[in-house]
């Protein structure tokens, strides 16, 4: 992609985070950023400037100092003042541009710290299901009691094969897992049972698990964001406690606690 001759005035506020981004990668030699004046407008104000400092004589030692003036005004612009202004726009598009994520991520902090537990006559229960970052990784499914202590999990290697596959060992591996997973949540017997919203084949695992769901007449399960899961899954408490799981697992816990009191999730960062 190429961005010619855009001005700098007309970048929006959502824009400059894209700046920043921009100069981030130019520090990076990935891209290459140009920063130039309007030639119009670099004429018109060289002519203003130049009007500051030469005379009206008329004698050849008056045109020839006129020209030493241009020259030394010239040399001034292109060396040390158009580099020094570009310089200091570039330091304003940055600070306007990191005031620009500062205040989206106090927004989205807010909206995670505002996210309460699901109200609940019974104690939480949580059954938290997640899939792996790539298409075909396994399904981790875990279930925490309502002190946020693991009490069970299990992997899915199959629920990336289609039930309808004209390869039946693909459809027996699915209806294989899709048997382990109702074994799975009949035994745990969540308050609720959570998918995490991490990739687009999670619409496709909700569905399985609301199929299974609706054949254990368990209400349907809800989609949660996984950002802070997927953080406080690395954080040093989740490691010193379930140092023999792998990460998937971490995340996957981290994700039913969150639902159980995300403020408490939130500060494993801090």
């Amino acid at each position: 992609k190429r961005l010619k001759n855009k001005p700098v005035g007309d970048f929006t506020e959502e824009q400059l985070i894209d700046i920043v981004k921009m100069i981030e990668a130019k520090k990076e030699g990935l891209i290459k950023i140009r920063l130039g004046f309007d030639q119009t407008f670099g004429r018109e104000y060289f002519n203003d400037m130049k009007d500051l400092y030469v005379t009206t004589g008329t004698s050849d030692s008056a045109k020839k100092w006129n020209e030493e003036r241009e020259d030394v005004l010239r040399t001034a612009l292109n060396k040390y003042i158009y580099p020094y202004l570009k310089k200091e726009l570039i330091n304003k598009m940055l600070k306007e541009g990191r005031t620009r994520i500062a205040k989206a991520a106090a927004v989205e902090l807010r909206n995670i710290v505002k996210q309460g537990p699901p109200k609940s006559e019974e104690e939480l229960v949580i059954t938290s299901i997640m899939w792996g970052e790539a298409d075909k990784s396994p399904v981790t499914c875990v279930t925490v009691n309502d002190k946020g202590e693991l009490q069970n999990f299990i992997t899915l290697d199959f629920m990336h094969c289609k039930a309808n596959s004209y390869n039946k060992i693909d459809v027996d591996r699915k209806a294989s897992d899709m048997r382990k997973l109702s074994g799975f949540i009949t035994e745990s017997n969540p308050t609720f049972v959570i998918v995490g919203a991490n990739q687009l084949k999670a619409n496709q695992l909700k569905e399985n698990v609301d199929e299974v769901l609706e054949e254990l007449q368990f209400p349907a399960s809800y989609f949660v964001d996984t950002k802070v899961a997927r953080l406080s899954g690395r954080s040093k408490q989740l490691e010193v406690e379930f140092s023999d799981h792998p990460l998937n697992v971490k995340h996957t816990i981290s994700l039913a606690r969150y639902i159980q009191d995300p403020i408490t999730q939130l500060a494993t960062q801090f």
